[in-house]
């Protein structure tokens, strides 16, 4: 990431990186502290080390969310592979990480829009245009609602908070489905744990739509944050195995791609 950060040519990139450095920091550290804890058997802290240090890596694996000139050396082969080794020891306690380290992926955004201001095309460009967005994406979704140009942007804001929730619930169901239909028993255990993940992302964002009806957009932006991370951990159980559905990883990419436009569209309206 370093190398990454003096050779690149795009600026918008190389914030990435620099991010990025910190995250990897705050990861080796934690793992570091986590060998001690080894030596002295205390697993638990272990643990909760490890746990750290893949919540810290999604922050970075976040930060190139909707960027399709990103190399792969550097996202896939170094993040992917950083999540994998740390995710045997991260399931019994991300979640009770997760409301001080989600805090380290929100970074408020310099705006002039309002929540008061009507949703046009020029406004939907600007918001989809922010960093981690992923462009196409957040056009297509929002377009295709014909009452989206009918809200101003605090009706928006809960738009895509309700949308994200509905796809929580049927990505719930498949994962329900898929631990009963699965034939494969290696991949039954994961589609249970997801079935978990779900369950605390949706409550994340069903939480989150009550601090953006009070217009407490911190609050709104951790809870899309903290669904964000919860569903990177379901994902990273499919690390590595060819025989995972099309259907799972869709899912998957599709929700962790709204809960960046929920988290970055709160940040907007907070500054």
């Amino acid at each position: 990431m370093k190398g990454a950060v003096r050779t690149t040519t795009d600026p918008t990139l190389r914030t990435s990186y620099e991010t990025c450095v910190r995250d990897y920091e705050g990861a080796i550290k934690a793992i570091e502290e986590a060998q001690g804890s080894v030596t002295s058997k205390a697993y638990q802290l272990a643990s909760q080390g490890a746990a750290k240090a893949f919540v810290s890596i999604s922050v970075c694996e976040a930060q190139f969310e909707g960027r399709d000139d990103v190399p792969v050396y550097y996202t896939h082969k170094y993040t992917s592979a950083a999540k994998t080794m740390a995710y045997p020891c991260v399931k019994r306690n991300v979640s009770s990480l997760l409301p001080l380290l989600v805090l380290l992926s929100i970074t408020p955004f310099s705006s002039s829009l309002s929540p008061s201001d009507k949703v046009t095309n020029e406004t939907l460009n600007q918001l989809c245009s922010k960093p981690n967005i992923y462009n196409h994406f957040c056009i297509a979704w929002l377009t295709s609602d014909p009452t989206t140009f009918t809200l101003d942007l605090q009706g928006l804001l809960d738009s895509v908070f309700q949308k994200t929730q509905l796809l929580g619930y049927k990505s719930l169901a498949a994962m329900k489905g898929s631990v009963n239909t699965t034939t494969d028993p290696a991949l039954k255990i994961p589609f249970e744990t997801c079935v978990t993940d779900y369950e605390v992302a949706i409550k994340a964002i069903e939480e989150a739509q009550g601090f953006v009806t009070s217009k407490a957009y911190d609050l709104a932006s951790l809870g899309a944050a903290k669904a964000f991370i919860s569903i990177s951990v379901c994902e990273a159980q499919f690390e590595g195995r060819d025989n995972v559905p099309v259907y799972v990883t869709k899912l998957n990419m599709f929700f962790k791609r709204m809960c960046n436009i929920d988290r970055v569209f709160s940040d907007v309206l907070r500054t």
